[in-house]
């Protein structure tokens, strides 16, 4: 299955949710499933084989940036079978026109 996790801020930012994110894209990695990250956080686009996708627009905005990135999630979401998004970060509305 495609999934796609969508956070705010991931890797190399290191915090609760940033591991919890990481740890959960690995365990669906290993079981087969396709992951893909979509966040505002500067870094790598490959981490731990996992693919990264980092706004450039957003990451220079700081945590202003991030009240946009929902906004570029219908572009992104209709290649997944399964999109996973931490509460409070992109709303119903947004995702519908996947």
């Amino acid at each position: 299955m495609k999934v796609l996790i969508t956070q705010d801020t991931f890797l190399p930012l290191l915090g609760g949710a940033e591991v919890h994110a990481w740890k959960l894209s690995k365990a669906l990695s290993t079981r087969g499933h396709q992951i893909t990250i979509v966040t505002a956080t500067p870094g790598p686009q490959v981490i731990d084989e996992l693919q990264v996708h980092r706004f450039p627009l957003l990451q220079s905005q700081g945590k202003k940036g991030i009240v946009a990135l929902p906004f570029y999630l219908p572009k992104i979401v209709k290649k997944f079978s399964l999109v996973q998004e931490p509460a409070g970060f992109a709303t119903n509305q947004n995702l519908r026109y996947s």
